[in-house]
């Protein structure tokens, strides 16, 4: 058991650069700003200025463009394409998309009035 806890700290080490022989006792009862210091950040957490981020709502934007042109033409006209197997998939599709992005929205933190990142999930919700 000792072996595979020391191998668990070397791992932690070596991929986020913390010593948790000095960091002796992180729980839910520090403040995030202190956890922000000394760079230890909760899992699954996206920064709000991350390229990721960016990237993932410019495609939702773009998603959204194409579905305000391409839902009010497919309602008004009717056209042959609207009930075709490939228009039906890609709006599946873009649901699916629409759906992770509420997800991803409640793990993005953002900046409070004090002008300090939010990383607490609570908060974040």
């Amino acid at each position: 058991m000792t072996k595979y806890i020391e191998k668990r700290r070397q791992i932690v080490k070596d991929v986020f650069h913390i010593d948790l022989d000095e960091v002796e006792d992180i729980d839910n009862s520090l403040d995030p700003e202190e956890l922000a210091e000394m760079n230890v950040i909760p899992g699954c957490i996206i920064h709000y200025y991350s390229k990721y981020k960016v990237r993932w709502d410019l495609c939702i934007i773009f998603f959204a463009i194409y579905n305000s042109f391409m839902t009010p033409v497919a309602i008004a006209y009717e056209p042959a394409w609207s009930n075709e197997a490939w228009y039906t998939t890609v709006d599946l599709i873009l649901n699916a998309f629409y759906i992770a992005d509420i997800f991803v929205n409640l793990r993005t933190t953002y900046i409070d009035e004090g002008g300090q990142e939010v990383f607490t999930s609570r908060r974040m919700a």
